[in-house]
């Protein structure tokens, strides 16, 4: 029976014996008051109105019949430089009908000129004034290149604003982009799985500089990585009714199955049909084979090398690190795991704990010799997780540049530049720096010395080459030491598994 209802939440009281039928309602329990309060959110109105005790309560059932949710679609025309494919049209259509949209389309696919040319359509047409971009700092300067490439006529610098997405976390910055905003503006988040978390302040900082505008897009090239949930935060950046679920809680109490430790952790999902309905109309999905039907084949190898004595034996100490119960009530303190992990990735890179090389040859920057030798006449991309990795390869390898923390994005920029224009043939890159929103399709070869533990960072790296405009087979390398890590981490991305968990079991086992 719903007993009250004060515009942002429904009180209800519910027999014991119908507790199964609330269940998928985002809602919280009221000790002292014994009822449930239920937030009025689009899914509990969706769902109140199906349950027993709706005729209950006649005010309560107007609120239920109002339709909060209408949309209103207005036909505006394209707006375009550069003639968009017909999947990219399509996405573009979707996003100015629906006005809040996630695009969730394949890494080198056009996502940018998707974007830019739904924006330009609403500015030319007066339904914005302003336009924020909200990306990673490392790639502002391709979004600049991009909108200089596709924009119709002169570019209204002024009105644009492009942002790093780690930018939000500064109150100084945020402060300034709040008050710039208007309620006319325009946001677009790049690489909307940045803003995943929940919790996090740049999420919770994006959904207030969002709120009351009506038009909003997301854009990823990557996945969802940690199941459905990654979805929420997302979704409700756009607009709460969209998944209907105002908060976490009643998201992970409808849609996720609960186990391991405590049954705290999630370990699966239920009614998914239901949320991707929900979501199916704020949403456009482009499939990699329609949006690169031609792309050439992708083939991953592997190069396996053997660890010097001085390796083998520092990866020894590290992996024996591992204390009895005993010794750490003794007080003595173990490594926890990822500094392990990162620990021996290093060794096995060429440096110890402190970034110094390890005594004697480094078997992997061989190993990458000899790629660089056997393909002479190639331009090569080249992933490392570690500065020092990359500063020995540029001192190693005659004709290679770096993009890594240490280089300006307006560096990185000209670099990348020169790069596709053929001007250097070996690019060594940083994963953070390179791996996201870089085009290098002048080259068909990657060779990843080391990996980084995302499968994020992985999936994005493999992006660079395979782009729309790639024209020939493409060719991917892992350096793979034994006995170290590598193996575990290179196989456990390869099959998209949790990096993390792989490694622990692979060490613990030993």
């Amino acid at each position: 029976m719903i007993l009250d209802y004060d515009g942002d939440v429904f009180t209800i009281v519910c027999g014991y014996e119908y507790n199964h039928m609330i269940e998928g309602l985002d809602k919280r329990w009221s000790k002292a008051k014994r009822h449930w309060r239920v937030y009025n959110a689009t899914l509990n109105r969706s769902l109140l109105k199906t349950l027993f005790f709706i005729e209950k309560s006649v005010s309560a059932v107007k609120e239920l019949e109002t339709d909060t949710e209408k949309s209103i679609i207005d036909t505006l025309q394209i707006v375009y430089n550069t003639k968009p494919y017909g999947f990219q049209e399509s996405a573009i259509r979707k996003m100015l009908d629906v006005r809040l949209c996630a695009l969730f389309a394949p890494v080198g696919s056009g996502k940018t000129k998707i974007s830019i040319d739904a924006v330009q359509s609403l500015y030319v047409a007066g339904k914005i004034d302003q336009i924020l971009i909200i990306g990673l700092v490392s790639i502002r300067n391709n979004w600049i290149n991009e909108i200089q490439k596709h924009w119709y006529g002169e570019i209204p610098w002024e009105s644009i604003e492009i942002i790093g997405v780690e930018s939000l976390s500064q109150g100084g910055k945020y402060a300034e982009i709040k008050k710039w905003i208007s309620p006319n503006c325009c946001i677009v988040v790049d690489e909307g799985h940045k803003i995943k978390n929940i919790n996090s302040k740049r999420t919770e900082r994006a959904i207030k500089l969002g709120e009351g505008l009506k038009y909003k897009y997301i854009m990823t090239g990557t996945e969802v990585l940690n199941g459905e949930s990654d979805l929420f935060a997302q979704f409700r950046f756009l607009d709460k009714n969209i998944i209907g679920i105002q908060t976490f809680i009643g998201f992970k109490n409808r849609y996720c199955v609960f186990g391991g430790f405590k049954g705290k952790k999630i370990i699966g999902y239920k009614r998914i049909q239901e949320l991707i309905e929900n979501l199916k109309k704020n949403s456009f999905t482009i499939d990699k084979k329609e949006a690169m039907p031609f792309l050439p084949e992708q083939t991953f190898v592997s190069r396996e090398t053997l660890p010097t004595p001085a390796q083998k034996k520092l990866i020894k100490e590290i992996k024996q690190s591992i204390l009895t119960d005993e010794e750490i009530m003794e007080g003595k303190v173990s490594m926890n795991m990822l500094t392990k992990m990162l620990r021996i990735s290093q060794v096995a890179g060429g440096f110890d704990e402190e970034g110094e090389p390890v005594k004697g040859t480094n078997p992997k920057l061989n190993a990458l010799k000899e790629i660089i030798e056997d393909s002479p006449d190639e331009q090569i991309v080249i992933f490392c997780r570690y500065v020092p990795e990359i500063k020995m390869i540029l001192e190693a390898v005659p004709g290679s540049v770096g993009i890594f923390g240490e280089v300006s994005t307006k560096e990185r920029h000209k670099l990348i530049t020169e790069f596709q224009e053929g001007k250097h043939k070996y690019v060594v890159c940083q994963y953070q720096s390179g791996a996201i929103g870089l085009n290098m399709h002048s080259a068909r070869l990657c060779v990843f010395f080391s990996f980084d533990f995302s499968l994020e960072m992985w999936l994005q790296a493999i992006g660079r080459i395979a782009r729309m405009q790639q024209k020939r087979p493409m060719l991917y390398t892992s350096i793979i030491m034994r006995g170290s890590i590598d193996y575990t981490v290179h196989r456990a991305l390869r099959h998209k598994e949790n990096v993390a968990d792989a490694v622990k079991t692979a060490l613990l086992e030993e």
